[in-house]
């Protein structure tokens, strides 16, 4: 006879919940599920990552947008389909938490208004020399 915990959790697939990691090579960036705002968003490392969570099976294809909050660099999308999230067991303190995750790396491209780096400048005058003066022998 097999008999599972009460506190076990997650044992439905109704119960199940989705969650997307996404690194991005900019911090803090503003993220739409689905064209709208959503508040499972948090963000880790420093703002480098975006975790959605909480991701209910019913929203499922999931398209999030991503606009960096630096300028001179392109929005991103990414999309997600239930069936491509990997279903992972988690020990939690009365039981065992199941869900599902994604993971993907967001590296977005500079824009055609990304400012470009200063060129330096030479100096046409040599330090030492006045400059409204011609260069003269200096033999005089």
């Amino acid at each position: 006879m097999l008999i599972a915990p009460a506190s076990f959790s997650g044992a439905e697939p109704d119960d199940l919940k989705g969650e997307i990691r996404i690194s991005m090579n900019v911090a803090y960036a503003s993220v739409t599920v689905n064209d709208a705002e959503y508040g499972g968003v948090t963000f880790e490392k420093n703002g480098k990552v975006c975790v959605v969570a909480n991701l209910a099976e019913s929203m499922f294809p999931v398209t999030i947008n991503l606009k960096p909050s630096e300028e001179g660099y392109k929005s991103a999308e990414v999309s997600f389909e239930w069936k491509k999230l990997k279903k992972l067991r988690k020990r939690v303190k009365g039981g065992v938490h199941v869900y599902k995750l994604a993971k993907t790396v967001v590296k977005f491209a500079k824009g055609k208004d990304a400012p470009k780096p200063a060129k330096p400048t030479k100096p046409d005058d040599k330090p030492g020399k006045d400059p409204k003066k011609p260069d003269a022998p200096d033999d005089l």
